[in-house]
């Protein structure tokens, strides 16, 4: 199948429902993507109907954002959609990943503190979610592909920047955006650094 050009599928996937769908369709049918995409998840400790799962995902996210204009069309769409498949990876292991450990004798003698340690964890994440929750727009999801701990090179591609080095400046202002949103709320700021509660 001739593969489309980046405008070809830009304005296929923008256009009318039934150009969509064939757009859509035929990356589906691109084995060459899929197969890249698969022996990536086999290569990070996936199984081959998770690699399936996984470019479903992507294509879903692909879709939403060439059609909401956050894909500027640079580079091929076909190292975009890679960087959204390995993004989307990165946090189907962090969603799967186990929020218990096993059960050692050395954590018997710690009782009801290590739960305490561990609530007051959980809490803490949730404040720093609502936090980027706050920050908005793309700089919310550079900082969440950079607590992913994707590199410079695969947050270029996953937002459609022309270079990694670009990726690291946006990173920078946005981690500086961040920052200062946090100097200005002393009380979350606080809440963040407090390892430990008041008695």
């Amino acid at each position: 199948m001739k593969q489309k050009s980046i405008e070809e599928l830009i304005r296929s996937m923008q256009g009318t429902e039934a150009e969509r769908t064939l757009a859509l369709r035929s990356i589906y049918a691109n084995a060459e993507l899929r197969d890249k995409v698969e022996n990536w998840v086999l290569g990070h400790g996936g199984s081959r109907e998770e690699a399936q799962e996984n470019f479903q995902d992507a294509l879903v996210i692909f879709d939403r954002n060439v059609r909401s204009n956050k894909y500027e069309g640079t580079g091929t769409w076909e190292g975009y959609f890679f960087g959204i498949a390995r993004f989307c990876w990165f946090e189907r292991r962090r969603r799967l990943k186990p929020a218990t450990t096993e059960l050692l004798p050395v954590h018997l003698d710690k009782k009801a503190e290590s739960f305490e340690v561990q609530f007051m964890e959980e809490e803490r994440k949730e404040v720093l979610r609502q936090a980027l929750e706050n920050m908005g727009g793309r700089c919310k999801e550079i900082l969440t592909l950079y607590k992913s701990g994707i590199s410079y090179q695969e947050m270029a591609e996953h937002l459609g920047m022309s270079s990694a080095e670009m990726a690291k400046k946006e990173c920078y202002r946005c981690r500086q955006r961040f920052r200062e949103y946090l100097l200005q709320r002393p009380d979350l700021l606080k809440y963040l650094k407090d390892d430990s509660t008041d008695d």
